[in-house]
């Protein structure tokens, strides 16, 4: 998994918040080009980029900034079960230290802070929180026996990484399949309800179905959440283009894009723009799977 793709109004703020998170601004470009409106399916694009990275280096966000076309309307205060692309999960060590720093940046809990074990067992405290212009993160810091190493860090409030992006569905199966595809790793399966998930996201009487599946370099994880109760609400287009407001695609780093986007078309994708070529470095595209869930596809041209 290569970066996460958020379009954002404010490009500033977006930065300022995810460095206050702990993610390190890596870089800042403008692009634009007849090879970006090839990729993302629009005419006469310019994009202001910040690129972000966490600590660990495995997990990367790029903020983009539209100022031509310019960006859609989206729905800033979408719940949790709304379908789409989501949240991300952030593992810290410290979550109330955390918390109260974004909250002293405008960011607005959605529930409260639980206790909750995931699919391999490990015990977690988590929170969600809505950041500026209504970006949903969510916040876990494991619990059990710690190393002096680790009471350490968790009384500096380390961040440690990206843990999972989170994708509410309708067709659990469907969606699956298409990431099985792709060449994701199924992790686990599992149902959860219960106060304490209600608690959690803010909702009443939520029973879920969630799906975890990895990367194979094992530092990338999506979740896939199947809402039986509430029912999944949509918010805009399922076609919605690529510079609607909101957390907007997952990029990969593949060793063959035409055989991969071959292989996606076959399953029913649909590209956005083309394959284009960015210098001599890259080969890229956008594709539209089930769902309207984008992904963006990167083959490195540079050897080694």
């Amino acid at each position: 998994m290569d970066n996460i793709g958020i379009v954002v109004e404010d490009l500033k703020a977006a930065v300022a918040f995810f460095v206050e998170l702990g993610v390190e601004l890596e870089s800042e470009t403008t692009v634009e080009g007849q090879w970006v409106d090839r990729v993302v399916g629009l005419d006469g694009v310019r994009t202001d980029i910040a690129m972000m990275r966490s600590p660990d280096g495995h997990g990367k966000l790029e903020l983009m900034k539209f100022q031509n076309p310019i960006a859609t309307i989206s729905e800033l205060e979408a719940s949790v079960n709304s379908l789409g692309i989501r949240r991300m999960m952030f593992a810290v060590t410290n979550l109330d230290d955390v918390s109260g720093r974004l909250q002293k940046r405008g960011a607005e809990p959605i529930g409260d802070v639980v206790e909750f074990k995931d699919i391999n067992g490990l015990g977690y405290r988590l929170l969600y929180l809505r950041g500026p212009e209504g970006i949903i993160i969510a916040l876990a810091e494991q619990l059990g026996k710690k190393s002096a190493t680790d009471d350490l860090k968790s009384k500096t409030s380390s961040l440690q990484r990206i843990d999972n992006t989170l994708i509410v569905v309708d067709d659990l199966e469907t969606v699956k399949a298409f990431f099985i595809e792709l060449g994701l790793e199924p992790e686990g399966e599992t149902s959860v309800e219960g106060p304490s998930v209600d608690s959690l996201i803010g909702l009443k009487n939520v029973r879920a179905t969630l799906s975890l599946l990895r990367t194979p370099d094992g530092h990338g994880r999506i979740e896939l959440d199947k809402f039986h109760t509430p029912t999944a609400i949509r918010f805009g287009s399922v076609n919605a283009p690529a510079n609607t407001p909101g957390i907007r695609r997952i990029m990969f780093a593949v060793d063959d894009i035409d055989e991969v986007v071959a292989r996606l078309l076959a399953h029913g994708s649909e590209l956005m723009g083309e394959v284009a070529q960015y210098e001599d470095t890259y080969r890229l595209c956008y594709i539209r799977g089930p769902e309207g869930i984008i992904v963006a596809l990167a083959e490195s041209l540079v050897p080694g």
